[in-house]
């Protein structure tokens, strides 16, 4: 996926239908008012208590947050839905 700023416009292409539904899941969730602010894997842990990288991509699978992938390697987080997951906490995993 690329994505390319064009003045007011982004432009995004070679993304999966996956991939813009997340994204634009991520930009419908911030309120009129504020920012949609990104943050790295690595503050995400730090905001979840210190979770390592296998703990974030499990919550992903589990659908607990929405990560925007800009490569395969950058990989951004709406921090408004991490501090509501941190807030609340995950689910017990029922086996």
């Amino acid at each position: 996926m690329k994505i390319t700023d064009a003045g007011d416009t982004v432009v995004v292409t070679g993304a999966t239908t996956d991939q813009k539904k997340r994204l634009l899941e991520a930009l419908n969730e911030k309120s009129p008012n504020s920012t949609l602010e990104l943050i790295t894997r690595k503050q995400t842990s730090e905001l979840l208590g210190g979770v390592c990288s296998m703990t974030i991509r499990r919550y992903e699978l589990r659908g607990l947050i929405n990560p925007i992938r800009f490569t395969a390697r950058r990989v951004r987080y709406n921090k408004a839905q991490i501090m509501e997951l941190a807030r609340k906490g995950a689910p017990e995993v029922q086996l």
